[in-house]
């Protein structure tokens, strides 16, 4: 007589759901480890604040979606990128925080909705994350407003740029009396032109991508939440779940007898 098990998908269906009490306790079980799982992690708290920004529509005439987005972005990876970032650690190190601009980018997340820039700083101690949060408002919104700054002066150059230019093209069909667009000051004029294109290049620098049509706005002063953030509970809950239903699909059909076969 040989006796061998065969997998039929009806007959394990049929029992588990004979067996479900135990399908059902091994998923209770699973989920509440998982959740007791989370309780042993630290806890993590969240400060955040918002950056408002608006567009000059004056000012940039009809722009498409991407250009709006891209705009918009350039203002985030100020707030945001590595420049600041270090000034950020540098100015908390000055008023006693102890925390280096890796632990800031590994801390904080930016996130924009529509034109508001979010920043978030996650951390176990919350009056730490308060902090640094008061320290990231001030520094990146200075960042932005000098990057603005220099937006304008940039916009200024660049029309200064285009009217020397023009001049210069002129200057084939004047005479040596016309003026600095005169044949007589083309020397002059020259340097001019190389002079503004120097203070231009500059200029853009030290906006570090930003356009003037981008218009800082206000920012809200950080805020760390009465309650800790979850932090992967519901996911820790609901993988100790699913590893409970597997589990119990196991045991019930281990438990099941075994058809013989003659």
């Amino acid at each position: 007589m040989d006796s061998s098990a065969e997998f039929v998908p009806r007959d394990m269906f049929v029992t588990a759901l004979r067996r479900w009490w135990v399908i059902a306790l091994a998923v209770l079980v699973g989920g509440l480890a998982g959740l007791g799982f989370h309780a042993l992690r630290p806890t993590v708290f969240e400060a955040r604040f918002d950056v408002l920004l608006g567009l000059d529509q004056v000012g940039s005439g009809e722009l498409e979606r991407f250009e709006e987005d891209a705009a918009l972005d350039a203002a985030g990876l100020i707030l945001g990128g590595p420049d600041t970032i270090r000034q950020v650690a540098e100015v908390a190190r000055q008023e006693g925080l102890n925390v280096q601009p890796e632990d800031l980018a590994r801390m904080a997340s930016l996130e924009r909705r529509r034109s508001t820039w979010m920043v978030r700083l996650r951390g176990t101690d919350a009056q730490q994350l308060e902090a640094l949060a008061s320290v990231w408002l001030r520094t990146g919104f200075s960042a932005l407003e000098q990057a603005y700054e220099h937006a304008l002066r940039a916009d200024s150059a660049s029309r200064t740029l285009a009217s020397l230019e023009a001049c210069l093209a002129r200057t084939a069909h004047s005479s040596p009396a016309e003026g600095l667009c005169g044949a007589g000051n083309l020397v002059e004029l020259q340097a001019e032109i190389q002079r503004t294109g120097e203070l231009l290049a500059q200029e853009q620098q030290g906006a570090r991508g930003l356009v003037s049509f981008v218009l800082v706005g206000s920012a809200e002063k950080a805020v760390v939440p009465a309650q800790a953030v979850a932090n992967g509970r519901g996911a820790l809950a609901l993988a100790g779940a699913l590893i409970g239903l597997a589990l119990g699909m196991w045991v019930s059909q281990i438990a099941a007898p075994r058809k013989q076969e003659r």
